[in-house]
């Protein structure tokens, strides 16, 4: 789904510029959004929304190590 979201975009783009200079450095520009930025944003977003994780939210109901 993503590939063919960032073809789609990239289509578009070839079609709004006209050098292909310019379409490789949006191109770039939109993949390091994606990948850099856009996890970052929505990871502070969501620990806006919800808080941080307690401890406990991370430790298993079965404790494997305590039974032994």
């Amino acid at each position: 789904m993503f590939a063919f979201t960032y073809y789609s975009i990239s289509l578009f783009l070839s079609t709004l510029l006209n050098k292909s200079s310019h379409l490789l450095t949006a191109s770039i520009a939109l993949w390091a959004f994606f990948i850099i930025i856009m996890p970052l944003v929505s990871m502070m977003i969501a620990f806006m929304i919800l808080g941080i994780p307690s401890f406990s939210a991370f430790q298993p109901e079965n404790d494997y190590w305590k039974k032994r």
